[in-house]
């Protein structure tokens, strides 16, 4: 501030206040997307209790609440006065300083946000969100499945997802009787960062670390909405070989074919609309954009 504006420490300190805090985002940063993980489901499963195929003691060790990262603004950094702004804005939003392990840095995060926050399930978790639908054994594992799909309110699916899995779809939708959208992610997809923990059901054992998501991942946002004439990118990944592909075509190209497959597919009435033969729950195709740490 002093080099673009040599004045500015000589203005009030009640001036230059007001001038950093102009500097700032309003509220928190809004909504953002969730990577789906064992962070989330976690909070849903009872103590005491082993779920989806994980022992107790696993879950409650490996698994953290789940937050989200919140971009930390400028001025955090320019000078104490600055960072002193922030850290007021920073409580007033309970937002929290965290440390990053696998970046060896403080980043600001808060606790995701049902009301909100977009969870997104990608190509590569798809099975094992599936999974919670039906991996019960008992009534209090059943209850927590259903507190934890009946908590999803927004709900975010790769384009191929949404293209090659709509009988898998139609079967998990009246299980989440709260949700409001499901947002359809076209072009570059949000890919999880990845970290190292030692296994803790053996750690008396041995020292074997598995390659979990990092506990807070960099934060991704939805970008365009897109409009059916938009050309857009189908990305999707090749299972046996981790190979990337991308198809680009007009997006109304895919959506006829989306549309006629949901049209033919058996779904339950509870989600249909027999009137407008369409799902009840919008579909609405977007991108998504990654965001810096620093706004």
């Amino acid at each position: 501030m002093d080099q673009s504006f040599p004045q500015f420490p000589k203005l009030p300190p009640e001036v230059r206040a007001t001038i950093w805090e102009h500097t700032l985002p309003e509220g928190d940063g809004g909504a953002a997307l969730y990577m789906y993980n064992m962070d989330w489901w976690a909070q849903y499963s009872p103590p005491g209790v082993a779920f989806h195929d994980m022992m107790t003691q696993s879950i409650q060790q490996l698994s953290r609440p789940p937050h989200v990262q919140v971009p930390i603004p400028t001025c955090a950094a320019v000078c104490q006065e600055g960072r002193r702004v922030v850290e007021r804005w920073r409580k007033k939003n309970s937002l929290e300083w965290y440390f990053r392990e696998e970046t060896k840095g403080d980043i600001l995060v808060r606790r995701f946000d049902a009301e909100r926050d977009i969870l997104y399930v990608s190509r590569h978790k798809w099975e094992s969100f599936q999974l919670l639908a039906v991996d019960w054994e008992n009534d209090v594992e059943h209850a927590a499945v259903i507190r934890i799909m009946e908590s999803i309110k927004y709900l975010a699916l790769p384009a191929f997802t949404a293209y090659y899995s709509i009988v898998n779809i139609a079967g998990l939708l009246p299980l989440m009787k709260n949700i409001k959208a499901i947002y359809v992610l076209w072009n570059e997809l949000p890919k999880a960062h990845m970290i190292k923990r030692q296994l803790p059901d053996v750690a008396h054992i041995a020292e074997v670390k598995i390659l979990l998501d990092a506990p807070v991942q960099p934060r991704w946002e939805l970008d365009k909405f897109l409009q059916r004439e938009d050309e857009v990118e189908f990305h999707y990944t090749d299972e046996e070989t981790g190979r990337e592909y991308v198809e680009d075509g007009e997006l109304s190209e895919w959506l006829e074919d989306i549309d006629d497959l949901w049209s033919t597919t058996e779904v339950d009435p509870e989600i249909w609309d027999e009137d407008e033969e369409k799902l009840k729950t919008s579909q609405i195709h977007v991108t998504a954009k990654k965001l810096p740490t620093w706004l």
